[in-house]
Formats: C-alpha cells, structure tokens, sequence
C-alpha cells in the first residue's frame, strides 16, 4: 500500500506528471493506427500498385520498408536535436516543440495520397515521438519523488499502450470504408492530443524546478516546486536547496566526458537499454502487426490488435507497481527471459506445417509476448533512461540514449520485411530464433551490469556512478 499511500500524498505531482504523457499517447497512436492503416483497402489501393495476377492492390516490400522505416530516422534526428532543446527551451519547451512538429507532420501526410509526402510526413511525426520521449520521462524524473519516480516515468508506457488502443480503434471504426475517408480521418485524428498537451502545458504544467535551478532562476524553481506539490513554504525551500546544493558541486558537462569514466558507464548503460528493447522484436510486432495477423488468417486484424493492446494496459499497471516493490532488475530479467523463451516458440512455430493449431499457437504467442514486454521490458527501459541520465550531462546522455532506441528500431523495421515475407528471405515466424536469443543475452547483461536505482534520489545515483560504484552493490550500498 506504499505506492498508493504516495500517490495520494504527492496527487498533484502525480496529476502534473500523468499529463505530459499525453505525449507518449500520440506516440502510441501514431504506431499502431499506422500499422492498421497497412491493410486497409482504400490506404492500399492509393498507394500500392496493382496485381495483374491477384486483381488486387497490394503493397510492396520496398514501400512497405520505406514508410514503417523512415519515422526511425525522424527519431534518430529528433532524439539527437532534443539535447540543445532541452537545454535552450527546457523540458516543457522540450514537450511543447515535440507537439508541434506532431502537427506539422499530420499536416503533411495527410495533404494528399502522394507518397513522397507521405514519407516526409511520417519523417517529421518521428521527430515528434523522439522529441517527446526525450522530454517527457526526463522532466518525471525530475518533478517526481523517488518512491514514485520509477511508476510515474513508467506511465509513459502506459500511455503508449492507451495512445496505441485508441489508434486501432479509429481505423476499426473506418475498416468498412472504401473512401480516402477511411485512412483520412484517422490520419487527421492524431492532431487531437497534441494540441491539448500545448494548452495544458501552456496554463497547467510548471517548468522542471532542476532544469529553472540549473539555469540560476531559483525563485521561478521556487514556484515550480509549489505549483507541483501542495507543500508548505519550509519543505519546498528544503527540496530547492537540496536541488540547488547538488547543481553547485557539478561542473559544466561536455561531451567528450560521455567518452570516458563514470558518464561513459551512464551512457553504455543507456545505449546497451535501448539495444535490448528492440532485440526483442517489438518493433515487428507493433509495425507489422495487421500485416502478421493478416498473413495468418483466420483472424479479424483490427479486431487482434485491439485485443492485443488492451490486454498489455493491466500488464503495465502491474509493472508500475513491481518496479518499486521488486526492483528494475528482477522485472527485467523475469521479462527478458519469458520473452526469449516465447519467440523461440515462435520460431518453432515457423518449422511446423502449417495448420489451424499452428495459426492458433502463433497468434496466442503473439500475445503472450505483448504481455511479457510490458511487464518489465517496455516500461522499464524508459525508467531506466530517465535514471541513467543524471548530473551535468542529463540531457546529452537522454538525447544519446533514445538517439540509439530508435537506430536500432529503424534497423528492425528496414530489414524485417525482408527477413520475413515470401518475396525475400521468407525467414516468416523463424525470425523468432534470432530474436530469442538475443532477449537470452540481454537476461545475463542485466544481471552484470545494471545498476539497480529503486527508491533512490538522482543524486544519490550519480554519487554511486562518481564512486564506481559495482551494479551488483548499488541496491546495499548505503
């Protein structure tokens, strides 16, 4: 009953927190109404070409690898633009430009069927997605308290899974649609949420009082603070000298540190987290899903996917509340092992003949490892970005690590199709070996070499890196 008693002590943060997520819930719209939109008719026939031999349209590998890939290279780029953002603009500033190139991309797409806009639309929405997952965990962990620290930046996952429910929603709703309406609307849809997230952080939500102290504007911090918590004057003045006391025995940070010594280990750590996040597969699943389940058969897509992302909501609230009962490591380790132990199933699957079992045991794997990623994987990793990227380089480090979320996402979704469909290596379901035994090694690397962080302040943790401290002592070290 700890976390619930800290929720509601700390309620209004809570409040403030939960709203700047409404950035990973575009995030997550955008991902899984995208995927849906792969096999809907009237998207198809716009933009694919036509099949003499079937009578129908289809979509190419080629475009199928350019438009799922290209929104990676937009996040490769927003990630890496999100370091000077975040410095000049702070991490509001940071949200509120990340909404901003949200609409400018919906804007974009959605003028005309015109693939080259498509792709540039698609390229300026993967800035947006990087920019707000640079800027919104980094600004929860820097507002919230650390016994919440771990569930709140988890709710970014959370809200991913609620942006991703409402996506595959809206193109359910249009399914039946044979009209550039159906993959219209649902394109134009996604303005929605950004918009309120600028008002909201226009008239509700404060600026990080770290990133206001950092900058020498302690009586702004001051009023952040209050604005965040309903605390009296000693307290608040209390938390801001702490923030302020551990600001002066930094110094000014620098790139080249990330090279060597402890910020070398915080951004290994980061980019070794964003490496096993999509070595587990989750690119394909949340890219390719309607293109999986439709190559399966016997199952209605849209109605799969809708499924699948309600049934990962639950799953994340149950992680929120292990990763501060149990610790980052254990869930992780738990996830990463189910994981590779169901895309090697998966791949075993690929081996059989196919058959009604066999289409049936794929898609109940399909779900289990939706269930297994969230549980530990999905929403640690955010966690784990937001905690690693602490002292004089916060910003740099977060700006390197999803940097490197979305290179190796990108390299997942450009070379999927081509490992899995017919007219390529025709890897199908045996894709599932590589991957299980990548989340394998992923299991042992966790175990030797990441800190674990729950229930401490950030400055403790960048004290435990400065003393080199080993992974295996962070939780005793007292």
């Amino acid at each position: 009953m700890g976390v619930l008693r800290d929720i509601l002590t700390y309620r209004k943060t809570v409040l403030i927190c939960m709203i700047t997520t409404l950035g990973a819930a575009t995030s997550g719209y955008d991902l899984s109404y995208f995927s849906s939109l792969l096999v809907l008719p009237p998207f198809v026939r716009d933009y694919g070409d036509y099949n003499a031999t079937t009578g129908a349209h289809i979509l190419p590998s080629w475009l199928l690898s350019l438009i799922t890939s290209i929104i990676n290279l937009g996040e490769v780029l927003g990630a890496i633009l999100s370091y000077p953002i975040g410095v000049k603009f702070g991490r509001r500033g940071g949200i509120i430009i990340a909404c901003t190139t949200f609409l400018l991309g919906t804007l974009v797409q959605s003028v005309a069927p015109i693939v080259a806009l498509l792709v540039v639309g698609r390229f300026l929405l993967g800035m947006g997605i990087a920019l707000a997952a640079a800027s919104v965990p980094l600004y929860i962990a820097e507002c919230a308290p650390p016994t919440l620290r771990g569930t709140l930046v988890a709710a970014y996952q959370f809200a991913v899974g609620i942006g991703l429910i409402l996506g595959t929603a809206t193109v359910f709703g249009m399914k039946d649609s044979n009209a550039k309406s159906g993959y219209l609307i649902p394109m134009t849809i996604q303005a929605v949420l950004p918009i309120v997230l600028i008002i909201a952080c226009l008239t509700m939500v404060p600026e990080s009082p770290r990133w206001l102290a950092e900058k020498g504007r302690t009586d702004t911090a001051r009023k952040a603070l209050h604005r965040l918590a309903n605390k009296g004057d000693t307290t608040v003045n209390e938390d801001l000298d702490a923030i302020v006391a551990g600001i002066e025995h930094q110094e000014k940070g620098h790139w080249r540190e990330l090279l060597s010594g402890p910020e070398a280990r915080k951004m290994m750590l980061g980019i070794g987290m964003a490496g096993w996040s999509q070595a587990s597969g989750i690119n394909f699943v949340v890219s390719y899903g309607g293109v999986i389940l439709t190559s399966i058969g016997g199952i209605d897509p849209y109605v799969a996917n809708f499924a699948l992302y309600c049934t990962a909501l639950p799953v994340i609230l149950l992680a929120q509340y292990l990763l501060e009962r149990v610790g980052r490591r254990k869930v992780l380790m738990f996830s990463m092992t189910c994981i590779g132990c169901i895309n090697v199933l998966d791949g075993g699957f690929g081996l059989a003949k196919e058959s009604a079992a066999v289409n049936n045991g794929a898609i109940a794997l399909f779900f289990l490892f939706y269930i297994a990623f969230n549980l530990g994987l999905g929403t640690t990793i955010w966690v784990s970005f937001a905690e690693m990227s602490v002292g004089r380089n916060r910003s740099l480090l977060m700006s390197v690590s999803t940097a490197f979320v979305w290179f190796f996402s990108w390299i997942v979704s450009f070379t999927f199709p081509y490992l899995y469909n017919p007219d390529s290596a025709n890897l199908g379901a045996k894709i599932g070996f590589i991957y299980g035994a990548l989340m394998f090694m992923g299991s042992i690397w966790v175990f030797f070499l990441l800190p674990e962080t729950a229930g401490r302040s950030l400055e403790e943790i960048n004290t435990m890196f400065a003393l080199k401290i080993p992974a295996r002592k962070f939780a005793s070290k007292s």
